[in-house]
């Protein structure tokens, strides 16, 4: 099972951004915060969710 809360990455209409998501009970996932990035390239914001998940001892699941 996905933990409660993960970071990962996905490509909004403003570009690519790292992204805190929730797991409820159901197992139904949705974003919770945005970074603060929106990058032109995935690895920007793979940069920005790493670092992110690091400070905050949050998991980072990125489908690399």
């Amino acid at each position: 099972p996905m933990p409660a809360f993960h970071i990962d990455v996905t490509k909004g209409g403003s570009g690519w951004m790292a992204v805190l998501v929730g797991t409820d009970d159901s197992g139904e996932q949705d974003i919770q915060q945005s970074g603060i990035g929106r990058y032109a390239e995935r690895a920007d914001a793979v940069k920005e969710a790493r670092e992110w998940a690091d400070a905050e001892d949050v998991p980072c699941t990125l489908k690399d």
